[in-house]
């Protein structure tokens, strides 16, 4: 965030700062690619859709 953002924008007020790292945040969790999410972003690993467990056919033995 710091290298990205924060040192990149000579923010003069804090409420430029809180500003710009809202936006920074969106951009990071929804638009930028991860590599170690197999280049997905944050978002989409998040939201996915869990894939519920295939129910077994046997039943559990007591």
């Amino acid at each position: 965030m710091k290298y990205e953002n924060t040192y990149l924008h000579n923010y003069g007020k804090p409420s430029e700062l809180v500003a710009g790292l809202d936006t920074y945040f969106v951009f990071y969790n929804h638009r930028r690619p991860h590599q170690s999410l197999d280049c997905r972003t944050q978002a989409e690993v998040y939201f996915q859709p869990l894939i519920p467990n295939k129910p077994d056919n046997n039943p559990p033995e007591i």
